[in-house]
């Protein structure tokens, strides 16, 4: 009646006989409240020793739903971003529904986010706009909810095709954002970046795109990285540079880390491309490389890599590539700031100075918000140069990188 459980040494399974009669038993000779105290105790047992799920069966069994929704709501970050059982979660919190009307608001908080990432995105926005708006308190994380939950409306309103609003609500969401979640950041910041796309206004959007692979990178998260280099090739495609087309079969590659792949296809193509007239292309898979190295650890070579792309770009003045790879290349200039890089002519002089002075201020904190206590690199620089003002003119105006290399006087 009693034997070994296969899959959990140490434990021990009823045979489904012997359990319903200790049940029956139980039933007979204890009052209810007698057996809701044992049952009790087991949920204190199953929390203690990380048995959670069990613990928030039982809590739902006594009809305890202070104590499941405080189950639930602990566990719910990694049942729905970590593991991804969307419908599990959302299953979970439904039932918990029907003994506590009002669940904690951590865990109403990723049941939207698990509807969102189940498609149900009328029920999300329906759930989202029953939250209680939540009061101040000693606890950080309850005082971050209101800001919390306005950075996951503006997502939903994208999903719905709201576009228009939910690209106001996330520049302004944006602009106080505190930046203690990367994944918040990252959301708001690729809605924010692909309603522009509508709108052709490609600086914006590139912007935004640097924002959340700057704020991603902190996580470590390779499917969402890869998600970010999907939507660097997105605005390519949309600005009609095809030659960036296949990056993202290198970018899914080094998504994950499969970084002898990734460094495999990327030379098949840098061979095509310096045969090739697209400097931008040349440049772009110089820079795809410098990104393999370093991520393996080959910072002499990341460095030999990049001033072979300064190379080639400088006479183009083709500074944008760099820009969206800058949370790759600051690193590297600055391991060594007072390093002598052997630069060649007064173009490439000029072109990285350029280049260190857009990736201190695209890189540092925003002084105006919280992050300003966030230790930040500078470069002591002169003023722009009137090339640099002219450049700056043509990424204002959403110029492409072939554009910019047509339009300006220093094209080849």
């Amino acid at each position: 009646m009693i034997f070994p459980a296969a899959d959990r040494p140490g434990w021990f399974r009823f045979h489904g006989l012997f359990s319903d009669y200790l049940r029956r038993e139980s039933r007979a000779t204890r009052s209810e409240a007698e057996r809701h105290a044992v049952l009790g105790r087991a949920v204190q047992w199953c929390r203690k020793h990380g048995e959670y799920r069990d613990a928030f069966e039982l809590a739902l069994t006594i009809r305890d739903g202070a104590q499941a929704s405080d189950i639930l709501a602990g566990r719910a970050q990694c049942v729905v971003r970590d593991e991804g059982r969307h419908l599990f979660y959302i299953n979970a919190y439904e039932r918990l529904l029907e003994i506590e009307p009002f669940p904690a608001d951590e865990a109403q908080y990723w049941c939207v986010w698990a509807m969102l990432f189940a498609r149900q995105y009328e029920k999300a926005y329906r759930v989202l706009a029953a939250m209680r708006l939540g009061t101040k308190s000693d606890d950080p994380v309850a005082d971050r909810m209101p800001g919390r939950k306005q950075a996951l409306l503006s997502i939903i309103l994208f999903s719905l095709d709201r576009v228009p609003e939910a690209q106001m609500r996330g520049e302004r969401w944006l602009e106080s954002d505190d930046g203690l979640d990367p994944f918040e950041s990252s959301g708001v910041a690729c809605v924010v970046g692909t309603s522009a796309v509508a709108d052709l206004d490609f600086p914006a959007v590139r912007r935004a795109i640097m924002l959340a692979r700057n704020s991603m990178s902190r996580t470590g998260s390779e499917y969402a990285l890869g998600w970010m280099s999907c939507l660097d090739a997105l605005i390519d495609i949309q600005e009609g540079d095809l030659a960036f087309v296949h990056d993202t079969r290198i970018a899914w590659l080094i998504a994950q880390r499969d970084f002898q792949a990734a460094l495999a296809a990327t030379d098949i193509e840098l061979h095509s491309a310096l045969k090739s007239p697209c400097a931008t292309w040349q440049v772009h898979l110089l820079l795809t490389r410098l990104q393999i190295e370093a991520a393996t650890g080959h910072a002499a070579q990341a460095s030999k890599t990049l001033l072979r792309a300064i190379g080639i770009a400088a006479p183009r003045r083709l500074l944008q590539p760099f820009i969206e790879h800058g949370d790759v290349i600051q690193p590297l200039i600055m391991a060594d700031p007072k390093k002598n890089w052997p630069l060649v002519n007064d173009k490439e002089f000029v072109f990285f100075a350029d280049l260190r002075q857009r990736l201190g201020s695209a890189l540092a904190p925003d002084r105006s918000s919280p992050r300003q206590e966030a230790a930040a690199d500078s470069f002591e620089l002169d003023a722009p140069t009137s090339r640099e003002i002219e450049l700056q003119g043509f990424l204002d105006n959403g110029l492409s990188n072939q554009e910019i290399a047509s339009a300006s006087r220093w094209a080849p």
